[in-house]
């Protein structure tokens, strides 16, 4: 197997990247997954004590809960206010997400500064009381919390019943077809509530309340006080709950229970596909819209082919470069070789190729009139490389100085047959091309953002993911211009040429002008198209002698064989690749308790 070049390994490396790039930010979208580790309920308890709390839940009949928490707390000096986590995640029902809004929070009867964010890979919502300026006085403050959640009431099925430590009415599961399943009491509260009660108001009558509270010894389950079976309106209290206690109520009713919103997927993974089925759905869908559109767009921005009648001479007054550039909307990668050796065709340079290096002389017969008879591609090669002026010369090797030189004056090249092209009126600006090519970079730039999850999951990052892989078509150039009908016709010309260049001379039609007085000066056109080898062995194949020896470059071998004239050109690009590559490599080293929900309280702080 032959050797990759350097330019080869460099394409075939740019060439894995971009078929890897996709499936990499595609990985990335789970980064969310590897911040996850196992809550602790470790910390030490708050120094602040929970004198007296009151709750208040409003249950309506589509299930959505409206509460309303006081705490009148004793607080020591030091102290700005306190925080509220409210745990997403039902360890009874899984699929099931408890969403707080919170929507008002006062201290002592006037509204309190109050910040409320999602923590723990968005498993917890927390509100963080307080003026981080502002100290508390030491002594009984009283907070009022009022928040909503949708969608609390739970199929009867809905997890294992545990054993309750206090029981009125029938018994759990008899007779029920919907239950209220909730921690009254946040069992993640960091503080001792002294005492605490609880009014639960119902769409319809609990036929059986089941209650436990934490405070027996060791935060064990133990007894809490019912009243209100077998009505709308429940009461519990318990006294003595420790810190990171709680108290768990389960209501029975006879009413089915009201459709919810539920999460095919665990927790775990709402950082990346969100909360709802639906909304990831509506995700996958907008990708699938989006990688239509850079599709569609791509497939608008080409152009029809037309026919290519085979000709035996390139349009009249184009260069190999201005050739190409109409075949095919772009320079071409053998642009700086092919303009080169059409000067030296042309009388106007002589070049000295060497395996490592190559030298270009301007001759005498470029007179400023020569130079401004040349085509706009040739004048930017010579004004690029110095060579405008008889007796100038330059050197390519393998330096950075020469590549920064040779890398300015292949843009050049691209910049001059674009005006060309433009000026000629032979192309005008795409308006798809323009507007594919901006929606692209839009794309590409809304990915990192759609990555960091703000205000989103990640996984929307896959809607402008899919425009850029279809849509990256439209970045190469010809893209952003097409054809006019002038350009057309240069096209089928620039492009019937090409065929006569390319096609084996075992096609008979094809192999008229094969003769010496044509092989020389269109072989910078075959050097330009990168089909110089084809070119060199269908002069072969019809003569049936080695190609002659262009008396502008002097190479160590004189007689050119197919063989060897490709080396002539390959060593040429080859130095050309090599001086870009160094200079460029330059430039580039320069809650859970005893279940339901409603499960992490908060503490002070």
């Amino acid at each position: 197997m032959a050797k990759l070049t350097r330019k080869q390994r460099r394409e075939r490396k740019r060439r894995l990247w971009l078929i890897a790039a996709p499936f990499i930010l595609f990985a990335a979208m789970f980064w969310p997954l590897i911040g996850i580790v196992p809550t602790s309920g470790n910390e030490p308890p708050d120094p602040v004590k929970v004198l007296d709390y009151q709750a208040n839940y409003d249950v309506d009949a589509g299930g959505d809960l409206q509460a309303v928490e006081t705490l009148t707390a004793q607080f020591p000096n030091g102290r700005h206010g306190i925080f509220r986590y409210w745990d997403h995640v039902d360890p009874n029902n899984d699929d099931k997400r408890y969403l707080p809004n919170v929507e008002s929070v006062t201290l002592d009867g006037h509204s309190e500064p109050t910040d409320v964010y999602e923590m723990g890979a968005d498993r917890y919502t927390v509100a963080k009381v307080g003026d981080p300026d502002v100290l508390l006085t030491a002594g009984t403050h009283v907070y009022q919390i009022r928040y909503s959640i949708a969608g609390v009431i739970t199929p009867v099925g809905a997890g294992p019943v545990p054993v309750f430590v206090s029981n009125s009415g029938q018994p759990q599961g008899s007779g029920d077809e919907s239950v209220f399943w909730w921690n009254v009491v946040a069992n993640g509260w960091r503080m001792p509530i002294a005492n605490a009660n609880v009014t639960v108001n119902l769409p319809s009558p609990a036929l059986g309340v089941a209650c436990s509270a934490a405070t027996a010894p060791d935060k064990a389950e133990g007894p809490c006080t019912i009243s209100g079976t077998g009505t709308t309106q429940i009461k519990a209290a318990a006294k003595g709950i420790p810190a990171y206690g709680g108290m768990t109520l389960r209501a029975g009713m006879p009413a089915a229970a009201p459709e919810q919103t539920t999460t095919p997927w665990p927790w775990q993974l709402d950082p990346v596909l969100g909360r709802s089925a639906p909304e990831a759905i509506r995700v996958v869908v907008l990708a699938i819209l989006a990688g239509a559109l850079g599709f569609a767009l791509v497939l608008l921005t080409r152009e029809r082919r037309p026919g290519l009648p085979v000709l035996y001479e390139p349009p009249e007054g184009l260069g190999p470069v201005q050739t190409v550039f109409m075949a095919e909307e772009t320079p071409g990668e053998h642009d700086l070789a092919a303009t080169v050796f059409h000067l030296a065709q042309q009388g106007l340079l002589d070049i000295t190729s060497k395996p490592r290096s190559w030298t270009a002389v301007a001759t005498d017969r470029l007179t400023p009139e020569a130079f401004a008879a040349a085509d706009p591609v040739s004048q930017a090669v010579l004004t690029g490389l110095s060579l405008s002026v008889p007796g100038n010369e330059f050197t390519a090797s393998n330096s950075r100085a020469k590549g920064i030189v040779l890398d300015q004056t292949r843009t050049a090249i691209k910049h001059a047959v674009v005006k060309w092209a433009d000026d000629a009126g032979l192309v005008r600006l795409s308006a798809v091309g323009v507007l594919g090519r901006v929606l692209w970079v839009l794309a590409v730039i809304a990915i990192p953002f759609a990555l960091t999850g703000w205000k989103a999951p990640t996984g929307v990052t896959i809607i402008p993911l899919a425009f850029a892989v279809t849509g990256y078509p439209l970045m190469k150039m010809g893209k952003l211009r097409r054809r006019t009908r002038a350009g057309r016709d240069l096209w089928s010309r620039a492009g019937g040429f090409q065929r006569m260049l390319s096609t084996p001379s075992s096609e008979l039609r094809f192999g008229v002008p094969a003769r010496q007085e044509f092989f020389l000066p269109y072989l910078p056109y075959a050097v330009a198209f990168g089909v110089a080898k084809q070119w060199s062995e269908k002069y072969h194949d019809e003569v049936d002698e080695p190609p002659p020896t262009p008396n502008w470059i002097n190479y160590s071998s004189r007689r050119l064989t197919p063989a060897s004239l490709l080396t002539a050109v390959g060593s040429f690009e080859t130095t050309v690749t090599s001086t870009i590559s160094a200079y460029q490599s330059g430039s580039s080293s320069s809650s859970s308790g005893s279940g339901g929900g409603g499960s992490v309280g908060g503490g002070g702080g």
